[in-house]
């Protein structure tokens, strides 16, 4: 729990001087020096006397406040401006009190008013890159900090009985205008932001307050416009009354009684209150507080004190005969109590005392007068028999009051004991629970157990990974009872099931086991996901409402998390230089500790919270020591889940070196466990070498035998390092899932290869490239773009995606949304026409590319999407076609489309390298595409374009900006192994062992045709075998079986990449072939070399003079693939397979040889 800086912001308070006060809006400063940085909505007067340096708002957003670790003196909106500065909590101290505190009312107003204006001129531009909360948060602010102002220059008599107000048009709402009839229509317009009493929003007849509704009350007070607040409250109950009169509603009853008792309750002390009774005469109870005042304990004097003579106030002790004889319609009093308070009569009604004492500002003492009420009756078993208190009752008080004491401004506590009383608060919420736990058995007693050690991550020196580690284990002793919905509370279990799925998945993030953004739905809130923090008090302090396991301000936090750490992961893994991944590494450590300034939840949330940034921070600065030291490995437990007693089972880790140097000797052992049976011969298993930037998958074959729904794996992962080996140990949590053995389903194959995809949501991957083409649209830049990716990479769906983006007019079918485009890119998008041209479904003449064929296609195309000319339209019927009239052509469009950019998708260029004269064709289709910059040119390419456009001496040479389409990264794999069957029935699902999983997407080579090749043939598979659960053996199966055999797709695919290559391409794959693992580049064409001399296959000087060329195909359509810091290997480890079952068929090196026979070296044909 962090401390309090009262000492240090005391320091930054004496430093300001009046004069600095004016137009600042926020003070930053350092734990260790005195260090100010002061932000101000305006420069500063001149003659003012600025404690520290000075900057304006505008410089703010890019201002680097890395150094400025200590806490934050500001106004609540600058966050909206800089969303990593600390608004809230112990870091933050509000700037507006130094203000009233110097009678500096009239310039705080002003101030907060330039701070509106500020966010209002750029409200646009600081949403593009939040989500819509942002807009609307943004929205309430301007209204709150810019009403003070224009409220104080109304006139007194438009200020008088105002309910409501609209700062936008300094709209007054006044309850004469709503009583007795409603306002007119049309008066309050939909997008006004209104700011009311909530009590009026059903009399106004507006919408019940949205999560970032501004309460009229609070703008008032703090801003010192409450003169006439009073008796607006009087009036307001009393309306409030009056319709009770006549509708006899009890909710109006109940707002006239406790918009009355507000008006007493702010005139003074309350220390103690725990209930109302207020007299039956509603007159003299709103004259002079007229009733029954109820303390907790003794009081000095029996006169009203604060509430005025006609008030009469009682200790709970001596109130019995009160209780009893009290006629008063409407009692209030703190949760505890409401048994008690409801047993004269069923008409009466019973209200919460808690939101009451929220609104006249008392809610910390709402929190102390619950908590010391919830100890007095612990300590009295027959009080809480008297008044029929229920355990269950305190536990919901407790766990209110904790959450008040976490999230209310800790600057406000009496003597700074707010943490104190946070910690006491935990223990007396630890007294209740085990109270119940005492009381109850079976699943009940574990539910409270669990809760037990949920909250104890908030108790003082708490260990949360050891509460979290118990609370599983407490859930997991009882796995049958998890599942019954049949008991007295059907509730209880889903509620346990909830905890256990918390537990588990907060404990895989902490031992470095899991993904963050992969938990985001099971962490999400079922409360309102975006809410301001008045509100999540609010809801706090009406102890009616059940608080949520998770908070809205922990999932805010989390989200933030788990983008930073999403982040540094993708940087870990991506193939980049080590200093350029050390400087990433070293900003996204700088995001981690400006996101822990951040936190802010219930204590038990935010100790967690803390837990999960204390320990990513750790891990990276660990990382980044090793990258500058050499070879750096990070482990993965690619198998999160395992059936129970499963010969077939496996335990998979994922180990990849992101470091500058390749490490030696990689050793990975394996724990030994209760939990599991090895049938490997040894739990340790070795690599001889890992390059920077690869990795490596290591399979222990194992048995479950855990009676546990989950159990602890730890490995040690270690390699001979400079001096001595570096040596790490993690540790993972693996869930058993049962598999299912009922009566065989037939399951339908949802799995479709060979054709491109057209339906956005069955599209995976491929974001970051995705990006980058709409990037330069979204910048209306005539960048041109060549997609470079071998046959069956999902070029022809990623253009098919780009056309789909780009007709998305104001995201009406749902495509940007789905992949995440920025909304700021959307006019650009919108003002492109994409024009879709697969060159393969052009009728040739004679079968044979031409230029004009091409130039005819292209403007045919464009007509057809309504991009025409009187020019274009003409050449369509010409025989033949220059490249000057197709340039002509073109700018005769641009000049029709009327602001439109066209954007040309030309898929399957490759076609056009069998253009007889290729530099003929080239260059006037370079001058067309640089001279016309309307037009923007998106071309998919296996090779052909591809190589012209890195050849220096090609037309085409530097037109393009290459984005090359490799493999889907893993998780993009599993989506699309797993997720097609989220949309089947139960009984027809196929469930995958993610050991078989992790098969798939290794021997696919994580290629989309690939991966849904062999996911399609195992479905045909497990139809013919009735086989329910896809192990790991199963992929095996399948792939011998039903793949590794002449006249399947795959083997048909394979052959042609082996029939195709060039006679030392050939060689090359065959000297892989024989090598168990990466080779390197040097070793790879020194040992072909040998292979043709000694064969003597060649007679040529230079027998290898086409090496690269045949090398760099190989590489291009990925039968092989560059291993960074590692050499070469194969591309698609079903390739690998292939090639060695037809090695057993015939001859492959005899095949070889007499290619290279045929085919002479590049250097002799020239």
């Amino acid at each position: 729990m962090k401390q309090v800086p009262f000492e240090r912001i005391g320091r930054i308070k004496k430093a300001l001087s009046d004069d600095a006060l004016p137009g600042l809006v926020a003070v930053f400063s350092k734990m260790n020096t005195d260090d100010l940085l002061l932000i101000y909505a305006r420069p500063p007067r001149r003659t003012a006397t600025v404690p520290g340096t000075a900057i304006t708002l505008d410089a703010f957003r890019s201002a680097s406040l890395t150094e400025f670790d200590g806490p934050v003196l500001g106004m609540a909106a600058v966050d909206l401006i800089r969303s990593d500065v600390p608004t809230k909590g112990s870091m933050f101290c509000r700037l507006d009190r130094v203000f009233r505190n110097r009678g500096m009312v009239r310039e705080l107003r002003e101030t907060w008013t330039e701070l509106a204006n500020h966010v209002r001129a750029r409200i646009a531009h600081l949403a593009e890159h939040h989500n819509d909360s942002y807009r609307q948060r943004a929205l309430a602010e301007i209204a709150a900090i810019s009403a003070p102002h224009r409220i104080a220059a109304l006139p007194d008599d438009k200020r008088r009985g105002m309910v409501a107000f609209v700062p936008e048009r300094d709209l007054v709402v006044r309850l004469s205008d709503i009583v007795p009839g409603p306002l007119p229509a049309g008066y309050l317009a939909p997008d006004d932001q209104v700011i009311a009493f909530e009590e009026a929003r059903s009399l106004i007849g507006i919408p019940q307050p949205a999560s970032y509704s501004v309460e009229l009350r609070t703008i008032v007070l703090r801003s010192q416009l409450d003169d006439e607040f009073g008796a607006t409250l009087t009036e307001l109950s009393w309306a409030f009354y009056r319709r009770w009169q006549q509708t006899h509603d009890n909710e109006d009853l109940r707002r006239a009684y406790g918009l009355a008792l507000e008006i007493h309750l702010g005139k003074g002390d309350v220390d103690d209150l725990c209930g109302v009774l207020p007299s039956r005469d509603f007159d003299a109870f709103v004259r002079t507080g007229a009733g029954t005042f109820l303390y907790r304990g003794p009081l000095e004097g029996d006169d009203g004190g604060p509430f005025g003579d006609a008030a009469h106030r009682l200790s709970l002790d001596d109130a019995d005969t009160e209780l009893a004889g009290s006629t008063a319609p409407v009692r209030f009093s703190l949760l505890p109590l409401r048994h008690a308070m409801a047993v004269s009569t069923p008409a009466t009604m019973w209200c919460d005392l808690g939101p009451i004492l929220r609104r006249v500002g008392r809610t910390e003492i709402l929190a102390r007068n619950a908590w010391l009420l919830t100890q007095d009756l612990l300590d009295e078993r027959r009080q809480r028999e008297a008044y029929e208190v229920t355990t269950e009752d305190l536990l919901e008080t407790m766990i209110h009051c904790c959450a008040i004491y976490s999230m209310t401004d800790p600057w406000r506590a009496r003597q700074a004991r707010r943490n104190e009383w946070l910690l006491e608060a935990y223990e007396t919420l630890h007294r209740v629970l085990e109270l119940l736990i005492q009381s109850t058995d079976g699943l009940r007693r574990s539910y409270y157990t669990a809760l037990d050690h949920w909250f104890g991550c908030g108790g003082k020196g708490a260990d949360v990974a050891r509460s979290l580690s118990a609370m599983v284990a407490v859930l997991e002793s009882r796995p049958a009872d998890l599942h019954r919905h049949d008991g007295p509370d059907p509730d209880l279990a889903g509620r346990a099931q909830l905890l256990l799925g918390l537990g588990r998945a907060l404990l895989t993030m902490l031992r470095g086991g899991g993904r963050a953004e992969a938990y985001e739905d099971l962490i999400r809130p079922t409360s309102e996901r975006f809410e301001s923090t008045p509100k999540v008090v609010s809801r706090a302090a009406d102890m009616t409402q059940p608080m949520d396991l998770l908070s809205v301000p922990f999932w805010s936090g989390f989200q933030r998390y788990a983008v930073i750490v999403d982040a540094i992961r993708r940087t870990r893994a991506h193939p980049i230089p080590v200093r350029d991944k050390i400087d990433q590494l070293i900003s996204g450590i700088d995001q981690l500790n400006r996101g822990f300034r951040l936190i802010f939840a219930p204590l038990h949330q935010a100790n967690i919270l803390s837990c999960l940034y204390e320990r990513t921070i750790l891990d990276t600065r660990d990382l980044v020591s090793q990258l500058r030291g050499g070879a750096a490995l990070e482990v993965e437990l690619r198998t999160s889940s395992i059936a129970p007693d499963r010969d077939g089972s496996g335990i998979v880790f994922a180990v990849a070196n992101v470091g500058s140097v390749a490490a030696r000797d990689v050793e990975v052992e394996l724990f030994v466990s209760e939990a599991f049976e090895l049938l490997d011969s040894s739990f340790k298993q070795t690599l001889p070498h890992l390059g920077p930037g690869s990795d490596h998958r290591f399979r222990f074959a194992v048995r479950s035998v855990s009676d546990t729904e989950t159990f602890p794996v730890r490995c040690t992962v270690s390699c001979a390092g400079e001096h001595d080996r570096q040596e790490r140990t993690f540790e993972f949590v693996m869930r058993v899932t049962g598999v299912d053995s009922g009566q065989f389903h037939q399951r339908p194959n949802p799995y479709v290869f060979g054709l491109p995809l057209m339906e956005h949501r069955r599209f995976y991957g491929r974001r970051s490239e995705l990006q980058q083409l709409l990037s330069h649209l979204a910048d209306r830049r005539p960048q041109n773009v060549l997609l470079r990716g071998a046959r069956r990479t999902g070029k022809t769906s990623l253009l098919y995606m780009v056309q789909a983006v780009l007709t998305d007019t104001n995201g009406r079918s749902g495509v940007r949304k789905w992949f995440g485009i920025q909304r700021s890119w959307h006019d650009a998008l919108d003002s492109t026409r994409p024009v879709v041209l697969d060159l393969q479904s052009i009728d040739w003449p004679h079968g044979t590319p031409t230029a004009t064929t091409f130039y005819q296609a292209v403007l045919g195309t464009m007509s057809d999407a309504r991009l025409r000319s009187d020019e274009s339209d003409r050449l369509l019927g010409e025989p033949s076609v220059t490249g000057t009239q197709f340039v002509v052509a073109l700018r005769a469009i641009l000049r029709n489309a009327r602001g439109q950019r066209p954007v040309v998708l030309v898929d399957e260029f490759d076609i056009l390298d069998r253009i007889a004269e290729k530099s003929e064709f080239y260059a006037p289709l370079r001058h067309a595409i640089s001279t016309v910059q309307g037009v923007t040119w998106v071309v998919a390419s296996a090779l052909g374009l591809y190589k012209e456009a890195r050849d220096y001496e090609s037309p085409l040479f530097n037109v393009f900006k290459i984005v090359p389409l490799s493999v889907l990264d893993p998780e993009a794999a599993r989506r699309l192994i797993l997720t097609p069957w989220e949309a089947v029935s139960p009984r027809s699902r196929l469930r995958f062992a993610d050991d078989a999983v992790e098969t798939i997407i290794e021997e696919a080579g994580r290629y989309p045709y690939f991966i849904q090749l062999l996911c399609s043939e195992i479905v045909d598979y497990v139809n013919t075998t009735h086989t329910r659960y896809v192990q790991f053996k199963t992929v095996l199966q399948v792939i011998e079986r039903q793949m590794m055999i002449p006249g399947s797709a795959a083997w048909e695919h394979f052959a042609y990449m082996w029939d195709r290559a060039s006679g030392v391409g050939k060689l090359i794959l065959l000297t892989l072939l024989s090598h168990p693992g990466a080779m390197d580049g040097a070793q790879l064409k020194a040992t072909v070399r040998r292979h043709v001399v000694e064969r003597a296959v060649r007679g040529d000087a230079d027998p290898l003079g086409d090496y690269d060329e045949s090398l760099l195909r190989l590489v291009v359509v990925d039968a092989v693939r560059e291993i960074p810091g590692g050499g070469y290997g194969f591309g698609i480890p079903l390739f690998r397979r292939l090639l060695m079952h037809r090695g057993e068929r015939e001859d492959l090196e005899a095949v070889a040889d007499q290619d290279l026979a045929q085919d002479p070296p590049e250097a002799q044909r020239a």
